[in-house]
């Protein structure tokens, strides 16, 4: 199952490698079992969604961001990513997020089928014990169908396209390219965390079915019109940041473990 942030053009919406970190370690690391299975990490999306949330079997995330060249999160970008999410899932061993640069492996415009080879062969990062990893793909290009800003295609993967969203960010009436980009991490964030309705259960119903796993309150994050530019106006006549998660999503998440 995959999950699309598209982007409309007329409306504009809305590191060989370099590695540094953001760590967030308020205990003592538990002790990996040294035995990774990786295909714990190759499931649909949504699957761990109480993973993501509750710390029954995972009590520390680690993210890897793998970057093509010219496309990495700046520092800012990646802790206001971090600090949203802290709010919303319960690791008491922390968050850490890693992250690395590589050179551009000529795969533009991206299929699925070829960010699930390009994650195969670049990522690092696996299950470990009580160690819940995540891995998001900065590309520099597009995706194979016009105007995806980002895809969740796995249940601890996504991706965002940063030629697109740089494209059509920055001018005069448009959106700036962090808000976009911090819009695009969380509502793909939101996907692996079983919203709407793909592994957090709906404590009431709000998803609009006629639009897939999406919230139906217009000013959520979660609301299909993230994937098609009409949510401009929440973005950029609005408070100049990330559209929030509405209480009913909100409701979903706590109930699957969430804080």
């Amino acid at each position: 199952m995959k999950k699309l942030l598209s982007f409309n053009l007329i409306a504009a919406l809305c590191f060989m490698m370099a590695c540094s970190s953001n760590d967030t370690e308020p205990n003592p690391r538990p002790g990996p079992t040294g035995n990774p299975d990786p295909s714990l990490n190759k499931l649909a999306v949504g699957t761990s969604s109480n993973d993501f949330l509750a710390a029954d079997s995972y009590d520390r995330l680690t993210i890897e961001i793998i970057s093509v060249n010219g496309a990495e999160l700046s520092s800012a970008e990646v802790s206001s990513f971090q600090s949203w999410l802290s709010g919303l899932i319960n690791k008491p061993n922390g968050i850490t997020i890693k992250t690395s640069s590589v050179s551009n492996p000529g795969l533009a415009p991206y299929s699925t089928d070829d960010l699930r080879s390009f994650e195969d062969q670049t990522r690092s990062e696996y299950n470990d014990g009580t160690e819940l990893t995540m891995y998001i793909f900065m590309a520099e290009d597009a995706y194979t169908t016009d105007n995806v800003l980002g895809v969740a295609y796995r249940n601890t993967s996504f991706a965002i396209f940063n030629g697109t969203i740089e494209a059509n960010t920055g001018a005069l009436g448009q959106p700036s390219e962090t808000l976009v980009t911090q819009t695009v991490l969380r509502h793909e964030m939101g996907h692996l965390l079983g919203l709407v309705n793909i592994g957090s259960p709906m404590q009431t119903d709000h998803q609009d079915v006629d639009h897939g796993n999406h919230c139906d309150v217009q000013n959520c994050l979660m609301y299909y019109a993230v994937e098609n530019g009409d949510i401009i106006g929440n973005i950029v006549g609005g408070s100049g940041t990330p559209p929030s998660l509405d209480s009913q999503c909100m409701a979903d998440l706590v109930a699957n473990g969430g804080k």
